[in-house]
């Protein structure tokens, strides 16, 4: 019986603990991920796959002086590692970026590609798959978020404007696709459902 409640025991922490060895960022020979963002032509940011701004999500609105990259002059930007739905976590499989865009008439908050690239000679991989999204405003587009994960530094998505949003726009990339199936609205989060 004893040790039948020891068996018991560890299923229930091995299943709690957190996985790490599927964390992004221990992927074998990462060393940055660079995101490129549109504003007019394509402008590359690249951080170490260890830098702080990574590790955690911005508090408030985004905007000068509280934003990890900048697009134009209303377009701030918040990246982090993520779980799934796009919620911050270090050891998550997945890489969020966020926006806030002040202007309500821009459909902005556009995203071409995030990649991952190595220092043990692998090649540069692009995030294959956008998993959860939010777009709002008249200018924001649903059906150009799969650009932003097309494999093609000529496509962007365009989120539109957060002016009047419930929160800030965002999309959530994986690097490591399986079969989607997606529901999602109009105006608000998409998820995406598989395994």
């Amino acid at each position: 019986m004893r040790r039948l409640i020891l068996l018991i025991a560890l299923a229930v922490l091995a299943m709690a603990a957190p996985a790490s060895a599927a964390a992004l960022r221990n992927t074998p020979g990462l060393a940055t991920i660079t995101v490129h963002e549109v504003t007019f032509v394509n402008i590359p940011h690249t951080w170490v796959f260890f830098d702080d701004v990574l590790f955690a999500r911005l508090p408030g609105t985004l905007g000068p002086g509280n934003a990890d990259f900048v697009g134009n002059s209303t377009e701030f930007y918040d990246i982090f590692y993520s779980d799934l739905n796009g919620n911050p976590d270090p050891l998550g499989e997945f890489l969020t970026v966020e926006c806030d865009d002040l202007d309500g008439n821009d459909s902005g908050c556009n995203i071409a590609e995030v990649e991952l690239n190595f220092s043990n000679g692998n090649p540069t991989v692009r995030a294959c798959s956008v998993v959860n999204f939010f777009v709002w405003g008249s200018q924001g587009s649903m059906g150009s978020v799969p650009f932003a994960a097309d494999n093609d530094l000529n496509t962007f998505c365009s989120l539109g404007s957060s002016l009047n949003a419930p929160h800030r726009l965002s999309v959530t990339f994986t690097f490591g696709c399986h079969p989607t199936a997606t529901q999602g609205s109009t105006w608000g989060r998409l998820k995406s459902l598989y395994r």
